[in-house]
């Protein structure tokens, strides 16, 4: 059982990997199908095979075990593919040079990764401590990075929202203020100490983004549209949750081993025929007839 179970985890491991791979590559329908498969056999792995191999019962302790070979971590693992994979979609839709995405849709979706990325942290924490404590640090680290970075996009598709669709213009200077604010609230990629540092010149660009962007706008708020900017973002335009557009994955099976009928090869006939009618039976002759028992489910 204990083969079984890592050979599933391994191959949750590699297709997420494969996910990642095609994602650099810029295929993000692939690598969208790629985490949504592996977050399938994460799910599998940890509400189906390894409740099994539990409740078999089994003298090997949990700080033996491999992390992955843990229902919380599956659990985790679960959440943050199927995160992945609803970012894929946000990226393919955003790739599309041929239409102007949904901003509102965007920060719906963004604010919802955020949220199953929250929730594969709080199962790592929650579900299994111990394992989290052998596992590389950098990677929680840019978990957290992550989190706060999909809800900054949140907070930023929001604000072209307001201003690009729906026209409220000292609405959506207001929220891109908070952005820019937002920003500096984010986990240290920056320094050369971070072990995110590899991220920090990605974010200077975005932040000078945010600068170019939220000068052009206040200047024609205060040039062209006249409207008050608000010291306080009224509730009724913030969202109040996410769209998880990515919510269940395919079902996951791995099928018991049928039984596999023998397969023993033919005899070679010999050079002469035996010339007695009474010869003993061969072993090749017992064989063949005991797979022939076997393969009609007669076992005496």
């Amino acid at each position: 059982m204990y083969e079984l179970v890592m050979s599933v985890a391994c191959q949750a491991l590699a297709t997420g990997g494969a996910g990642c791979d095609l994602s650099v590559a810029g295929d993000f329908a692939s690598a969208g199908k790629q985490f949504k498969t592996a977050a399938a056999i994460w799910k599998y792995l940890g509400q189906d095979l390894l409740p099994k191999w539990i409740a078999r019962g089994s003298d090997a302790l949990e700080k033996d075990l491999p992390a992955e070979a843990n229902t919380g971590i599956a659990d985790a693992m679960t959440a943050l593919n199927l995160a992945y994979s609803q970012q894929m979609v946000v990226s393919a839709a955003l790739a599309k040079s041929t239409s102007k995405p949904s901003y509102s849709l965007m920060a719906k979706l963004t604010l919802g990764i955020a949220e199953q990325i929250d929730e594969a942290v709080k199962n790592f924490n929650k579900k299994a401590p111990e394992q989290v404590t052998r596992m590389d640090s950098i990677c929680f680290s840019l978990l957290k990075f992550q989190l706060e970075y999909q809800r900054f996009l949140s907070k930023y598709y929001l604000a072209r929202a307001a201003w690009d669709d729906n026209h409220e213009y000292g609405i959506a200077v207001a929220m891109m203020q908070e952005v820019a604010n937002y920003l500096h609230t984010l986990p240290d990629v920056e320094t050369a100490k971070s072990p995110l540092r590899v991220l920090g010149k990605d974010l200077a660009v975005v932040r000078a983004h945010i600068t170019s962007i939220l000068q052009a706008w206040e200047k024609d708020n205060s040039t062209v549209y006249f409207e008050s900017v608000p010291q306080q973002i009224p509730i009724t335009k913030r969202l109040q949750a996410g769209m998880k557009m990515v919510k269940e994955p395919q079902p996951y099976i791995v099928q018991d081993p049928a039984v596999l009928p023998l397969s023993i090869p033919p005899e070679r006939p010999p050079a002469t025929a035996p010339t007695s009618t009474n010869l003993q039976r061969s072993d090749s002759d017992l064989a063949r007839e005991l797979q022939a028992r076997f393969n009609a489910g007669l076992h005496d």
